[in-house]
């Protein structure tokens, strides 16, 4: 291989390697938000769910991100 091909393979792989990593944190960060909002939901009811694994908490988690930050956007734009 040429010095260029090498070069834009290392740069292609860095670049995925980061991506890889932010779609690892957003996700982490979407099960987390999830998990404690459905627990602390289900709490003010007296009950509790301990079930680690399950895919409503990204769902969940990721609507609230999702508004989270469009809530952000919309109140920093106002003066």
């Amino acid at each position: 291989m040429t010095k260029e091909k090498e070069d834009l393979t290392e740069s292609v792989i860095n670049h995925l390697r980061n991506f890889a990593g932010f779609i690892g944190l957003i996700g982490a960060a979407s099960y987390i938000a999830g998990y404690l909002i459905s627990n602390f939901y289900i709490g003010k009811f007296g009950g509790s769910a301990f079930n680690l694994v399950q895919s409503r908490y990204f769902a969940t988690g990721g609507l609230f991100l999702v508004l989270a930050s469009l809530r952000d956007c919309f109140l920093s734009t106002r003066i």
